[in-house]
Formats: structure tokens, C-alpha cells, sequence
């Protein structure tokens, strides 16, 4: 999992970049959340699942995982990522040596 740089988050899906670390964050919460097969609501600094206003509604998974526990992993780089990584997933994916 990842939020992705500058040029795939502001270039292809037209998201401003900012405070990578909190997005992720929230995003590993949303992740998380969608993996107990429950309908997924969520409201934070960055995310906010439905959209409000919008018409979608609260969905779950509808698939059945093989095991009940998927572990996550976060591609990261630097320092601070990585720390964030250690604490949140359950293991990192180093893009680069």
C-alpha cells in the first residue's frame, strides 16, 4: 500500500499531495477497517468514506479471504516513512536499495 509521490497523486488522480504520513495513516485505518468484512465508514483529516452529499453509501468486502489475517504492507521511503511503517503495518516494501 502507498499514497504514491507528487506526480501519480497531483498528475494521474488529481490529489493534492500533502502530509503523506497522515494519509497513509488514515488510509492503513481504512484498509484495515475494510478487512473485517464490515460496511466501511470513515471520517478523518484526509478521508472520508462515503463522500458526503454524494450517493454512495457505506460497502463492505464481499469476498472471502483464504486466511483472517492478511498482513499489509507499505512501499516506503525514508526515514520518517519507515518509522510510520514499523508502527502501522506489517512490513515495508523497499522500492529502492
Amino acid at each position: 500500500l502507498g499514497v504514491s509521490g507528487p506526480q501519480v497523486s497531483e498528475g494521474w488522480y488529481g490529489v493534492t499531495f500533502d502530509k503523506p504520513l497522515a494519509r497513509t495513516r488514515e488510509y492503513v485505518e481504512i484498509v484495515r477497517k475494510a478487512m473485517t468484512r464490515e460496511r466501511v465508514s470513515y471520517e478523518g483529516a484526509h478521508w472520508t468514506l462515503p463522500l458526503p452529499g454524494g450517493p454512495g453509501k457505506p460497502i463492505k468486502l464481499t469476498v472471502h479471504p483464504q486466511r483472517e489475517h492478511i498482513p499489509l504492507y507499505i512501499a516506503a521511503i525514508g526515514p520518517k516513512n519507515l518509522e510510520q511503517t514499523g508502527e502501522i503495518a506489517d512490513g515495508a516494501l523497499l522500492i529502492f536499495p
